[in-house]
């Protein structure tokens, strides 16, 4: 395939718009919007029917624009690089054995591939529809989807939720938690919202979104933002103010008409819903203390990123591996280093931090020089009122990603993805002749086969293991339905390892040595440390002879799970009462370890 580099027209006003990009551009704002609102969030991943609704519409954008017989090429920004690059060292690792599931590199790869060509796309529409008329489609459907989230958040702090037959999320318990909306989390709620509240400013600032609106939807917004308690609203609000200074200082045009106007009244109603939220309404609610309560915020963050970085430390190259920053954490939880143990986590709540201790420098590299000169690139365009809406999304990103984990999810990852695709203007073009628009298609049809079998996977795995909606009465016909949907997750499924952690029984007979007992619970292990698999592991030591490893491995799960230690332990007590030889020695080292060792200052 021929390459070209170069620059990319980003304005293209003046074009006639072909037939077929209108529906092109709702499929990409339906991306952007729809995914945020969807009220289904089930055990065992909470986020995956947004997530797949994300994935799907994004294949079907992709589609869209290789069905288009005027389009004779796409244009790859340079940005497409960082997912492709790190896509290279998800298949080092996994070639290397640091991966314990090829399923697992397997999904990580397609998703960052996708990643690359949402990015492809953006740049792509940029350079035929213009780069201001794309903007203002998307500042629109996320300003659309994001007030309406903050009615949904609303209704549930004033507990009007249930009057909508399931169309809204059932909120957590107000009297600890914040609002979220239909995204079933406070901070993923608050950086919609953030995010919803930019792209007001653009429609105002662009003269698109009359001043009595965009008033009374920031006064919307900002009252759901405080109410979902997340402090990172702060830092939002702090970006969308510098970048609104930073345009309006470079742009005398704008200075002085009645765009000013806009801003100013949107700065006084965020400081008069401020004092009326913290002086009239709601004083002492805790959402309101949480914004006030920093240590909660930065002691398990803290934590996270000093054994973050003690990953790095020690596998500098490659890091620990991308599903294995669980496993490592809890091997390196020890009294002698934390005083408080707020819990394990998959992730280590900063973007840089978590590449280095998953993928070492590799990794980071991959990632970090081309978003460099991205970012270089777009410092050296002129501002504009286009630059101040896709600067703040990434912005917000950005800050976001520096607290959480954003762009694990695929709802986040594609508004980021095609945002900063459409604001490299460096590209190359990649031809789309017959052949290769043949390929495409048949590559995005392939795509949305895959994940219309993920979503089948998915609902046998809830519906059976969790929410149990599929449960037989008769107990025989039960595990014959079971033992069928662990057998189907056998073949070509990306759920085969959550398989082997939810039904281990099925993989492996009970028959089986003690030996190979070890080896399946390690791997599990590795990908999913949680309490029943560390305990477990104890056990099976034990069985296999390996005492002294038993007697260890009890300690690393205990002071990890110090709140569930006590139940596991008289699991252990009941394994020694029946077979003393074998777990004797275990049970005994455990009592003692429970009655002397156990953690004192465990946060949940």
């Amino acid at each position: 395939m021929k390459a070209q580099l170069g620059n990319v027209r980003t304005d293209a006003t003046h074009r006639s718009r072909p037939f077929g990009e209108a529906w092109t551009t709702a499929i990409w704002g339906l991306m952007v919007s729809l995914p945020f609102l969807l009220p289904f969030h089930t055990l065992p991943i909470p986020s995956f029917h947004s997530e797949w609704l994300a994935l799907a519409l994004g294949c079907l954008g992709l589609a869209s624009i290789a069905l288009q017989s005027h389009r004779h090429q796409l244009w790859m920004p340079g940005i497409a690089a960082a997912p492709l690059g790190l896509i290279a060292v998800v298949l080092l690792q996994w070639a290397m054995g640091m991966v314990t599931y090829g399923e697992t590199a397997f999904t990580m790869s397609v998703v960052l591939l996708w990643s690359a060509l949402i990015a492809t796309a953006g740049r792509t529409l940029a350079s035929t529809m213009g780069e201001n008329h794309l903007t203002s489609r998307l500042a629109w459907f996320v300003y659309a989807g994001g007030l309406l989230n903050a009615v949904l958040g609303l209704l549930q702090f004033f507990g009007r939720w249930q009057a909508f037959g399931g169309l809204i999320s059932s909120p957590l318990d107000l009297s600890t938690f914040g609002i979220y909306g239909n995204l079933a989390q406070e901070n993923h709620f608050a950086t919609h919202l953030a995010l919803t509240l930019l792209s007001a400013s653009y429609l105002g600032f662009s003269g698109q979104l009359a001043r009595r609106w965009f008033a009374m939807s920031s006064l919307l917004c900002l009252l759901a933002l405080m109410l979902s308690g997340s402090r990172s609203s702060f830092l939002y609000l702090v970006l969308i103010v510098v970048l609104s200074l930073a345009l309006l200082h470079r742009d005398a045009e704008l200075l002085n008409t009645k765009r000013l106007v806009y801003w100013a009244l949107g700065a006084v109603l965020t400081l008069a819903l401020l004092v009326w939220l913290v002086v009239l309404i709601a004083p002492y609610s805790p959402q309101l203390q949480r914004l006030l309560t920093v240590s909660t915020a930065f002691g398990p963050r803290l934590t996270l990123w000093q054994h973050a970085f003690r990953m790095f430390v020690e596998q500098p190259l490659l890091g620990v591996g991308f599903d294995a920053f669980a496993y490592h954490l809890v091997g390196q939880l020890h009294p002698s280093t934390d005083p408080i143990v707020w819990g394990v986590d998959q992730y280590a709540h900063n973007l840089i931090l978590h590449l280095l201790a998953v993928s070492g420098l590799c990794g980071l590299l991959a990632v970090g020089l081309p978003a460099l000169l991205t970012l270089r690139r777009m410092l050296m365009r002129s501002y504009s009122v286009e630059r101040l809406w896709s600067w703040g999304v990434m912005g917000i990103l950005l800050i976001h990603s520096m607290l959480e984990q954003p762009l694990f999810y695929g709802y986040f990852l594609g508004l980021a993805a095609l945002v900063a695709g459409l604001s490299d203007t460096k590209a190359w073009a990649i031809p789309m002749n017959g052949k290769i628009r043949v390929v495409f298609i048949t590559a995005c049809a392939a795509a949305l086969l895959l994940l219309l079998k993920t979503a089948n996977d998915y609902d046998n795995i809830e519906g059976h293991f969790y929410s149990r909606r599929y449960v037989d009465q008769n107990q025989e016909r039960q595990v014959v339905a079971e033992r069928e949907v662990i057998q189907s997750l056998k073949r070509l499924s990306i759920f085969y390892p959550l398989a082997e952690l939810i039904a281990p029984e099925q993989f492996l007979a009970a028959t089986a040595s003690p030996t190979d007992k070890v080896r399946f619970n390690e791997r599990v292990m590795r990908y999913a440390p949680v309490a029943e698999i560390e305990f477990r592991h104890a056990a099976l030591l034990a069985e296999d002879g390996q005492v002294a490893q038993a007697k260890k491995q009890f300690a690393r799960a205990a002071f990890a799970y110090p709140h569930d230690a006590e139940q596991y332990l008289k699991r252990f007590n009941t394994l020694a009462a029946n077979d003393l030889a074998t777990y004797g020695s275990l049970a005994e080292f455990a009592n003692e370890w429970m009655r002397t060792r156990i953690h004192p200052h465990h946060k949940p």
